[in-house]
């Protein structure tokens, strides 16, 4: 799946936001997960549309990743 949107990235992690969905790729591993919003965050928390869109406008980058199960690969 190609997914395009704005994300920010730590030394572990690359979060994007695409489409009222949260995809966090793993640096180190390129292991991938998504969480649909309003939904369940991986770390227990809810997250809703309101702290979708803060945290997207907190973005000053816009990408385009491939992601499949082999992992994931920023294409733009």
């Amino acid at each position: 799946m190609i997914v395009t949107g704005k994300f920010s990235a730590d030394q572990n992690f690359i979060t994007v936001f695409s489409n009222d969905t949260i995809y966090d790729l793993a640096r180190n591993s390129k292991d991938w997960n998504f969480v649909h919003v309003p939904g369940w965050a991986g770390n227990n928390t809810w997250i809703d549309i309101a702290a979708y869109h803060k945290y997207e406008a907190e973005c000053t980058e816009t990408g385009t990743f491939e992601l499949n199960d082999n992992g994931w690969e920023r294409i733009r």
